[in-house]
């Protein structure tokens, strides 16, 4: 299915004192100072978990290592999955039409920094075109903090692998949880935007100057944020979001609704229902068949090509894209 062949790291994770540690020989040969999430959590999001209890937290990893592991055994063994979250994944893959090519994948500088890289994909459409995966389970979705852990390991993946190139990285975020009152599963697989390699080594040398104590060189030269003109406060942001929850609610009621009377006059023979203020009218699925005349452009082309050559001329056109607003509401935003 694939010819991709990817280098080993030697490296080993440590699930007890979450570190990472190459191995020569069954000895241990070198301990890496930091891992990927550690400089992602100590230089830029120190208060991710802030507020959140360690039981919770524990819970909540568990849960992510089961999804994560039973991805991985479908994907190397083709064990059954039991969860939705991890059949999700692999949906996603799927759709986004790429083969799978290594789960838990190390990756190293081979000194200061190493990690794991959840999913390694390649292309079905494009050979030797590669994408990192990074599955999600928590209960928010924060598009800033996976897309430098995903961009830090596209860094460390392509110094392991000289001549290969991570072309995507997707996010694949998977989560059951009450809304309102009523358990919804949400599941989406975001594409995110690569940080340069300059940002990323950027990072780590911030993060080293940290750690030895150089105060003047630890402040990250990190991409700045445009500033965003307040159109709405808080308080119009929700009637908004409100507003358009109430929209789309209502469609999938009136769709339902409509398809429930198609269904209800097709079986009862109705053509019309007159209920005064209401009328309802059913037309019945229909095809039909017409004769048209259709120009064969390649065959005169073919046929008489000094003649087609002559009348064909070339010409610009514009096209116009009309103004629009794209909205999201974003589930995982606190």
């Amino acid at each position: 299915m694939t010819t991709v062949k990817l280098n080993k790291s030697g490296v080993v994770f440590d699930a007890s004192t979450h570190t990472y540690s190459t191995m020569i020989e069954g000895e241990l040969h070198h301990i890496f100072p930091r891992s990927v999430t550690g400089i992602i959590r100590d230089n830029l999001f120190s208060d991710e978990y802030k507020g959140v209890d360690r039981a919770t937290l524990a819970k909540a990893a568990d849960y992510g290592t089961k999804v994560h592991e039973e991805v991985e055994l479908y994907e190397r063994m083709g064990i059954e999955m039991m969860s939705d979250e991890a059949k999700e994944i692999v949906n996603m893959r799927l759709r986004k039409r790429y083969h799978w090519l290594e789960s838990e994948y190390f990756v190293s500088d081979n000194d200061y920094v190493a990690g794991s890289i959840d999913c390694v994909w390649e292309s079905m459409a494009t050979k030797g075109s590669l994408a990192l995966a990074d599955i999600k389970t928590t209960y928010n979705y924060n598009e800033e903090y996976v897309t430098w852990q995903l961009s830090i390991y596209a860094y460390l993946f392509e110094l392991q692998n000289p001549g290969l190139h991570i072309d995507k990285l997707f996010c694949c975020w998977t989560k059951k949880k009450k809304v309102n009152g009523e358990e919804r599963f949400f599941h989406e697989c975001y594409e995110l935007k690569r940080k340069s390699v300059e940002e990323v080594k950027a990072l780590i040398e911030t993060d080293k100057a940290r750690r030895s104590g150089d105060v003047a060189t630890a402040e990250p030269p990190l991409t700045e944020k445009a500033d965003v003109p307040a159109l709405l406060d808080k308080d119009a942001i929700e009637a908004f979001i409100e507003i358009k929850e109430k929209a789309e609610a209502a469609k999938e009621a009136y769709d339902e609704l409509t398809s429930r009377m198609r269904a209800l006059m097709r079986e009862n023979g109705m053509k019309t229902f007159d209920g005064g203020r209401l009328r309802l009218t059913y037309t019945e699925a229909s095809e039909r068949t017409e004769s048209v005349s259709v120009f064969d452009e390649a065959a005169f082309r073919k046929e008489n090509p000094e003649l087609y050559a002559k009348y064909v001329k070339e010409t610009k056109k514009s096209k116009k894209t009309n103004e629009r607003l794209t909205v999201t509401i974003r589930d995982d935003y606190e």
